[in-house]
């Protein structure tokens, strides 16, 4: 019989990208994250509109419910994140943590603006979901391969920075170019479309690969509320709203360009579908 943890990691896998890896140690990040008083939270992928950049629906909205999960339990949170996304980040979290303080990271400067903004929150917890990282080739990449370099702010130099100062790092992922995905790269050079081109070669200490890095929102409310004895997730109804808040705020499906109720091609049924999993899996 699957024990919580195995029905959890499988119930998130699957999607279009085709990266599978082995489950990484959940019981272990259950207990850290639970642990954790200070967070600083990355996320926010820029999609090429033609005229005009902005960020896209995954990302936002798992970030969003990590935020107030961890909020629940006390922690201190802070969301960073580059211009495209700075307003799909506030209207996900005036849906769940209106009180978070959330930090846009400049295009110039980006080290210097990493290095004062760790100093003043000293975390001990980073946590990047849905956040390029740079490939071996220097260069960030989107899905089909293309360079994305002009559209977001250097910010691998935060996990860099979490691994000097000894601080937790976890990356959540679905393709292998997010930040901190670096530890599966023999898994997404064999899995994934353009893999050995686009991986991102920074790893994180706990890596999370899913379907949809959003689908890691409700996984990890879910794996927090295990851990505690707590429901930390959200409801079905306060899932549907808080993508209507990101798409109304402008973001875009990753896959089709288009302001809709979806993310990377799946519409908004199939994540209230995995939602309901997870509240099954949970006895709710």
């Amino acid at each position: 019989m699957k024990n919580f943890y195995q029905a959890l990691y499988q119930s998130l896998q699957g999607g279009q990208r085709g990266l599978s890896v082995p489950q990484p140690p959940l019981e272990e990040l259950a207990r850290t994250l639970a642990a954790s008083r200070r967070a600083l939270v990355l996320t926010g992928f820029p999609i090429d509109c033609g005229d005009h950049v902005i960020g896209e629906t995954d990302g936002p909205c798992g970030a969003a419910e990590i935020v107030r999960a961890l909020t629940a339990l006390g922690c201190q949170v802070t969301v960073v994140t580059d211009g495209p996304s700075l307003p799909l980040l506030r209207a996900a979290l005036d849906q769940t943590a209106p009180e978070t303080p959330l930090e846009e990271v400049p295009m110039e400067g980006t080290e210097a603006f990493v290095q004062a903004l760790w100093d003043r929150i000293q975390p001990d917890l980073f946590l990047t979901i849905e956040r390029p990282g740079k490939a071996a080739n220097g260069h960030f990449h989107n899905m089909r391969g293309a360079v994305i370099d002009a559209m977001t702010a250097d910010t691998d130099c935060l996990l860099t920075l979490a691994a000097e100062r000894g601080c937790v790092t976890v990356a959540i992922g679905d393709g292998g170019n997010e930040l901190g995905m670096g530890a599966l790269l023999p898994e997404i050079a064999a899995g994934v479309p353009h893999g050995a081109e686009i991986g991102a070669v920074l790893p994180a200490q706990y890596t999370l690969a899913a379907g949809v890095s959003n689908w890691w929102g409700p996984g990890l409310a879910a794996l927090l509320s295990h851990e505690t004895g707590r429901n930390l997730m959200l409801t079905q109804a306060e899932d549907r709203a808080l993508l209507q808040a990101v798409v109304d705020a402008g973001a875009v499906d990753g896959c089709t360009k288009e302001r809709t109720l979806s993310v990377d091609g799946y519409p908004v049924t199939v994540q209230l579908e995995l939602r309901r999993r997870l509240e099954e899996l949970l006895g709710q």
